[in-house]
């Protein structure tokens, strides 16, 4: 059970390193569900397991740059 969870976890953080690739490259509009799921090396569907719309897999994307941003701000005394 633990192994599938694991891959659950792992499928949907490609998912949403893939549509912050192609929504960089191809745009908000331009970004294609289909193109998202290739890039992650997932089935479309499998997408949409995970994400019931483009919208909500871009509120992840945008979800993970703040938490991204916020742990990089938490540790500003390790900047040089």
């Amino acid at each position: 059970m633990e192994n599938l969870v694991s891959r659950t976890a792992q499928t949907h953080a490609r998912l949403i390193k893939a549509a912050t690739q192609v929504f960089a490259t191809a745009g908000l509009t331009g970004a294609t569900t289909r193109e998202i799921a290739r890039v992650a090396a997932v089935n479309e569907v499998t997408l949409f397991r995970h994400f019931q719309t483009k919208e909500q897999l871009l509120a992840a994307v945008i979800t993970e740059a703040i938490a991204l941003q916020i742990e990089a701000l938490a540790h500003h005394n390790d900047w040089t």
